[in-house]
């Protein structure tokens, strides 16, 4: 889903800031990374949280829609971490 960033979340997202700390990321990356489930609660507040914080960067474009998106599997997109190494 592409948003303005003016608009409000949908409801199925936190629309306050949410409190990850860098102890929950990590921990949520590992598990991820061992191709493991995280809780539909963490998913929304890692969206939740890459959105607040994709909004104030300055390198970031936001874009109308309607977008045309190219996605990968899971698997597939694992390999570009194996050719260019892990994001630090």
């Amino acid at each position: 889903m592409v948003m303005n960033a003016d608009e409000t979340l949908p409801s199925m997202l936190p629309s306050t800031p949410t409190s990850v700390t860098v102890n929950d990321l990590d921990r949520q990356i590992e598990t991820l990374m061992r191709c493991e489930c995280i809780s539909e609660q963490e998913v929304k507040s890692l969206c939740a949280k890459a959105r607040e914080i994709l909004l104030q960067e300055g390198n970031v474009q936001v874009v109308d829609s309607p977008v045309t998106v190219i996605f990968y599997y899971l698997f597939e997109f694992s390999k570009f971490f194996k050719f260019d190494g892990m994001i630090t």
